[in-house]
């Protein structure tokens, strides 16, 4: 006989063989709903139910009194052995969340996670709007939130202080380089001494329109020059999906003239890959004497150089990646309406000669007709300017 064999609500008992003799066992639930089966180590009935009505008093208080039964983890330790380690290094955003967890760690670090608690946090949120931008507080609560998340799941923390703290509305960003614009910038990185590669970065996303994670994250295997295309492999694109972009002339003078040092195409003097040009950037920015100028403008200024040279919104969706059409319509579809308006003009030049015509041999006819379309006069118009209209052509 090795099954086990129900003695009564929560008590097993099963043969040992070693021992030879029946060892009981205590059947349950915990806390968190997750079954329990465990030895007593004993052959007596008495024993087993003296244990199960101890574990079921243990369970109650637990599920009464949970935060006097949860390990006591600091925030700082968390976040440094188990959060960036297991969780962190599988996103692509790595560095920049690195970055926010460490001003957490110099606020919260040496609070144990069930101490800190809704009021802190918001108290941390007005602190921070007197110092940043509502964008970044919003980032900060983010990852805050999302350490929670996961001390909750991995069984450390019972509750999300950052559980209904409300974000910042942040207003949709539209701020598209005017030509003149792209041409000061592109100047001005040039210039740009202690950073002499920031300004074929530049030029390079202008024209491809690649975020900037994708940008310093391109190789060499990555390019097919014979075919002009850059392929955008998943594990670097930000919905895990390849991606084809056609390579102008500008973008392959780039690549043509640059080096190779290594397997990344932007990189140091040893190959290695370039972690960020947000210092380099912002001071071109100031020297070419622009305004409120950031790295993701020369994507949407790519975006919008596409839309306004005629490329269909189709095209521009696979080039950027977006994860949907209407992501594409949504920031880049005024820019088509505006375009067609352009683009109907262009038939006016090949129309004058037949509207001339029209108004020599046409007008008599017209006038006959608009004069039995105007209404009496203690009829108003319906439609604003009409009146004037008919005047003149009646006149």
């Amino acid at each position: 006989m090795s099954e086990f064999v129900t003695v009564e609500s929560g008590i097993l008992k099963k043969w040992n063989k070693t021992e030879k003799r029946f060892i009981y066992y205590l059947d349950y639930y915990d806390e968190t709903g997750t079954r329990r089966r465990e030895s007593t180590g004993s052959g007596s009935r008495t024993f087993a139910r003296d244990l199960l009505f101890k574990r079921k008093d243990e369970i109650a208080q637990r599920e009464k009194l949970p935060e006097r039964y949860m390990p006591k983890i600091k925030f700082s330790d968390f976040v440094d052995n188990e959060y960036l380690p297991i969780h962190g290094k599988t996103l692509k955003s790595y560095s920049d969340l690195k970055g926010i967890c460490e001003k957490l760690k110099n606020l919260y670090g040496n609070n144990y996670l069930h101490d800190i608690t809704r009021q802190m946090v918001e108290k941390y949120k007005v602190k921070r709007m007197a110092e940043v931008a509502g964008n970044t507080i919003n980032n900060e609560l983010n990852t805050l939130s999302g350490i929670y998340t996961k001390a909750i799941e991995w069984g450390k923390a019972l509750l999300n202080p950052v559980h209904k703290i409300k974000r910042f509305r942040i207003k949709e960003r539209k701020r598209i380089l005017e030509q003149w614009e792209q041409d000061a910038l592109v100047i001005a990185a040039g210039q740009e001494k202690k950073a002499p590669h920031l300004q074929v970065l530049v030029i390079f996303d202008l024209n491809t329109g690649l975020r900037k994670e994708e940008l310093l994250s391109i190789k060499w295997t990555d390019l097919d020059f014979e075919n002009e295309i850059l392929t955008v492999r998943a594990e670097i694109a930000k919905y895990n999906k390849t991606r084809y972009i056609d390579l102008n002339k500008h973008a392959l003078m780039v690549l043509n003239a640059l080096p190779k040092k290594g397997e990344y195409v932007f990189c140091d003097e040893r190959g290695n890959r370039f972690k960020n040009f947000r210092h380099s950037f912002n001071s071109a920015v100031e020297r070419a004497g622009l305004e409120n100028v950031v790295i993701h403008d020369l994507r949407r200024t790519f975006g919008s150089n596409c839309v306004m040279s005629g490329v269909s919104l189709v095209t521009v969706q696979a080039w950027m990646g977006h994860a949907s059409i209407e992501t594409t319509i949504k920031h880049y579809g005024h820019l088509v309406k505006s375009f067609r308006k352009e683009e109907i003009r262009k038939i006016e030049g090949r129309m004058d000669t037949c509207m001339d015509t029209w108004k020599k041999t046409g007008s008599d006819g017209m006038r006959n007709l608009l004069k039995k379309l105007v209404p009496p006069a203690r009829f108003e118009l319906a439609a604003p300017g009409l009146g004037n209209l008919c005047s003149i052509l009646l006149s």
